[in-house]
């Protein structure tokens, strides 16, 4: 049992320094774990991605459909963002990668690719360290910390 947690972890870590290749249309990516900042700019989108379940109870063909043109720009511009991973790459080339991706991507190739995103930007690592920050309440005054 030991032995097969510490295999998982070590792929973990793998997986996180050295991230993972994809092919889209001729291109070959290579997605790595992202910055803080890198985030900040995936965070943005991933808000402005829009999921209606009414729209989609009706029937799934047609609610689906009615999703793309709301997101299908913004989840290759998710993508887009997570490969660049770099501020000024990001504001040069975000746009022209993601309109790449728009032609180049079939619907699984995108499923899997996200999923490699979700995996590769290591967010648990940072609402970990959220929930650290809160635990420690450093703002609080040291009065506040001795009644406590």
């Amino acid at each position: 049992m030991k032995d097969a947690f510490n295999t998982e972890l070590t792929a973990i870590q793998t997986l996180l320094n050295e991230g993972m290749v994809f092919k889209a249309g001729r291109l070959k990516l290579h997605l790595r774990q992202s910055y803080l900042g890198t985030l900040l700019h995936l965070s943005k989108i991933y808000s402005l991605i829009a999921i209606d379940e009414s729209k989609l109870k009706d029937s799934a063909y047609a609610g689906s459909y009615m999703l793309v043109p709301e997101n299908a720009k913004r989840v290759a511009l998710v993508i887009a963002i997570a490969v660049l991973n770099n501020r000024l790459k990001i504001k040069l080339f975000s746009r022209l990668l993601a309109n790449y991706l728009l032609w180049t991507l079939k619907p699984d190739k995108l499923y899997q690719i996200m999923g490699m995103v979700l995996i590769v930007n290591n967010t648990a690592s940072f609402t970990n360290s959220i929930r650290l920050i809160h635990t420690l309440r450093l703002m609080r005054p040291k009065e506040d910390l001795v009644e406590a």
